[in-house]
C-alpha cells in the first residue's frame, strides 16, 4: 500500500467515524441542528486529509478492502442526516406557521 494510499484509507475511517447516525427523524429540530452542526465540524478534518491523499494520487482507494464498505456507510448515514434535516425543516416551518396564524388572531 502507497503512503496516499494508506493516508486516504485513513482519512476514509476517521470520516465514517465522525459521520456518526443521524437523530430519529421525530427528534426536536433544534438537537437536530446541533447535532448536525457537530457532525460538520467533526468531518471537517477528515474531509480535508481524505483530499490531500487522493490529490498526490487519485487511484489511492482502488483496490482498497474496505473502503467501499465504508463509503457505503458514510453515505447511508448522509441519507439518514438529510431525511432528519428536512423533518426538521417541515416542523419549523409548521411552527411558524402556527406562530403566524396566532399573532393574526391577535391583531384588531
Amino acid at each position: 500500500m502507497t503512503d496516499a494510499a494508506g493516508a486516504a484509507l485513513s482519512a476514509l475511517r476517521a470520516l465514517c467515524a465522525a459521520t456518526v447516525e443521524p437523530p430519529a427523524t421525530d427528534a426536536d429540530p433544534e438537537e437536530i441542528l446541533t447535532r448536525g452542526r457537530q457532525v460538520v465540524a467533526s468531518r471537517e478534518q477528515p474531509l480535508q486529509d481524505l483530499a490531500a491523499a487522493l490529490e498526490r494520487d487519485p487511484k489511492a482507494l482502488h483496490g482498497a478492502a474496505d473502503a467501499g464498505a465504508l463509503y457505503a456507510s458514510i453515505q447511508e448515514r448522509a441519507a439518514g442526516w438529510q431525511a432528519a434535516l428536512a423533518r426538521a425543516r417541515h416542523l419549523v416551518g409548521e411552527r411558524t406557521q402556527a406562530f403566524s396564524r396566532l399573532r393574526g388572531r391577535r391583531q384588531p
